[in-house]
């Protein structure tokens, strides 16, 4: 049994429990059980590991004892938990002793309810007045208010005026855990775990929706685990996604297809290709104005290769659903100092909110015309262009929220620790890597479109860096003197352009010919393989205060470089995932009140 009372308490002249400024203590939580506050993988980094010995749980007679002690001091509510306490034999005996000490006036429990159905009027006569259940609710509000220089659409760089927002979601949910110990301490069995979850959420605006897991584990010994996990996922979207207004912005995307970049080259796109583009009210119009497509061409073209954009939310999207299974194992040798684990993890996602990317809904619509692609291309009417800046004047890439795409990522994960100890008085070396293997990102951007992986790309279409491999791995001298240096080295592996890729839907998505042949990109190719070396130190001068002198990039290496094809405006011509600032030194202080 272990107990939760106050972490800085005196006794009062009154003898009640008071804190410094004079609150009385008037609760007690009181844990029954180490069932699940110890075995359970999330209450600790490494999940459970029995002692060799444990001392039994307090007998029903040493916890009433407990409790009359601090009765006397003033506490009158007990709350019986310990993950399950109902996993006591002894818990109907437990809970009408505790309610029947002097000065105790309300027992409450916590459970995840398995057993609340056949047991609940046998507690409820034991004493129990109150349950805690999993039961939550939120609601998150959304109020954003243009100025008038935002309103008035004049400001430079920004496309067009700034929409406000002052919209609001709610969620309703309830919840079950249930863990129940099937083996244990039997010869090649030290632990069967059999856990599963369950909960049923009430969104405002997407309605009901549930979720569960299932999730076995097995110990043969104490220093090796085995665990396999199924679950399902819901995400509702967000206020901004549901209502976020319609605005018509820039977008990184270099030359309309359909122009002529410089009055002399001629367009990427046929005329015949772009008359895809246009509603057949405006075609004739349209041809006009693409002329021979070189010299007599006045589509208007890309402003610094930023076309326009028509964003926004959409109140009618769904929840996104996904489901994931894990499978792994961890090892602890016994006396080694070492701990690892290897999980594999496989997600698939549907309905996911997003948009169809620019480049795949431009070029599928220039080279097949299909008309779900070609409906997100809306010319201007007066220009042809799409560089328009409102919505009834078009000139845009339709980019507004839908349940649109499909995903599948899966990939192994590594992580190891190994602590040293120094000879003598030196304190320890501390090892922590991190690791993470991508065997694939796969998008479906439509259903029943074609599905390409990213895995070990990056780009416009791909939009994020994809190494196949990363990682952190720390080391730590932990010394003995209050202050510890740390070396981390940040692994980032290689990537290719999506644009180079044999995959159809990749390739010439930025680069190809006026018939629509792809081209091979040779500026920013691949992006080589990245270490990044980081130093710290950090001095507890104090109980409460503590010192931390450190710098990231040690190297001072340089981020590498992307066209504006690539990476969006306002990046840099670099992505995140690189320190685009070089070496930073930073020092920092904390002290607790």
């Amino acid at each position: 049994m272990t107990m939760a009372p106050p972490n800085t308490s005196t006794q009062s002249a009154s003898g009640r429990l008071t804190d410094p400024s004079g609150r009385r203590f008037e609760y007690l939580r009181l844990s029954l059980t180490d069932v699940c506050n110890f075995r359970c993988t999330y209450c600790l980094p490494n999940g459970y590991r029995k002692a060799a010995a444990r001392a039994p749980d307090l007998s029903p007679d040493e916890i009433v004892r407990a409790v009359a002690a601090f009765a006397r001091l003033g506490l009158w509510k007990i709350r019986l938990t310990g993950g399950e306490p109902t996993v006591r034999a002894e818990f109907s005996e437990i809970a009408r002793r505790v309610a029947a000490v002097p000065g105790v006036r309300r027992v409450a429990m916590t459970t995840n309810g398995y057993r609340l159905a056949d047991h609940a009027a046998e507690w409820r006569a034991a004493g129990v007045s109150a349950i805690n259940v999993g039961v939550e609710h939120r609601n998150e509000h959304v109020k954003f208010t243009p100025d008038a220089g935002l309103a008035s659409g004049q400001l430079s760089g920004f496309g067009s005026a700034a929409v406000g927002i002052d919209n609001s979601v709610s969620v309703t949910e309830g919840f079950v855990e249930v863990r129940v110990p099937l083996v244990q301490d039997r010869p090649g069995i030290q632990d069967l775990i059999f856990d599963t979850a369950y909960r049923l959420s009430d969104y405002s605006r997407t309605g009901n929706a549930d979720t569960y897991k299932f999730e076995m584990q097995y110990a043969p010994v104490d220093s090796f685990r085995l665990r396999a996990s199924w679950q399902r996922a819901v995400r509702s979207p967000s206020v901004v996604e549901l209502y976020n207004g319609s605005l018509v912005g820039l977008i990184q995307l270099g030359d309309d297809p359909c122009s002529s970049p410089d009055g002399v080259t001629p367009a990427a796109a046929t005329l015949q290709q772009c008359l895809n583009t246009v509603p057949a009210e405006e075609q004739a119009a349209f041809t006009q104005r693409y002329g021979n497509g070189s010299t007599t061409n006045f589509i208007p073209d890309a402003i610094l290769g930023q076309l326009s954009q028509l964003t926004g939310g959409n109140p009618d999207l769904k929840n996104e659903t996904a489901t994931s299974y894990t499978v792994g194992f961890n090892i602890q040798p016994p006396g080694s100092g070492f701990t690892g684990s290897i999980d594999y993890y496989n997600i698939k996602m549907d309905d996911i909110v997003g948009v169809i990317s620019a480049n795949v809904a431009l070029n599928t619509c220039l080279d097949t015309g299909d008309p779900i692609y070609c409906s997100l291309i809306v010319r201007q009417h007066t220009t042809g262009g799409l560089t328009g800046n409102n919505i009834a004047g078009g000139g845009y890439i339709v980019q507004q929220n839908l349940n649109i795409a499909g995903a599948k990522i899966d990939g192994i994960d590594l992580q190891a620790q190994y602590v040293w100890h120094l000879p003598g008085d030196k304190g320890s070396l501390a090892f922590g890597m991190n690791g993470a293997y991508l065997l694939s990102t796969e998008t479906t951007p439509l259903p029943g479109a074609h599905t390409y992986d990213c895995a070990g790309l990056y780009g416009s279409t791909c939009q994020t860096v994809n190494p196949r491999w990363r990682h952190n791995l720390r080391t730590t001298w932990q010394t003995p003197w209050n202050f510890d240096v740390a070396m981390t080295w940040r692994f980032v592996g290689s990537v290719k352009l999506d644009n180079n890729d044999s995959d159809p839907t990749l390739q010439g998505a930025e680069w190809h010919t006026s018939t629509g042949e792809p081209l091979y990109k040779a500026f920013g190719a691949e992006f080589p393989t990245f270490s990044y070396i980081d130093l710290a130190g950090t001095w507890n001068a104090t109980e409460d205060i503590q010192v931390r002198l450190g710098i990231n990039n040690i190297l001072d290496k340089d981020p590498p470089l992307g066209t504006v094809e690539v990476v969006g405006g306002g990046a840099a011509n670099t992505y995140s995932t690189y320190d685009a600032m070089g070496r930073q030194v930073f020092l920092s202080a904390t002290a607790k009140f």
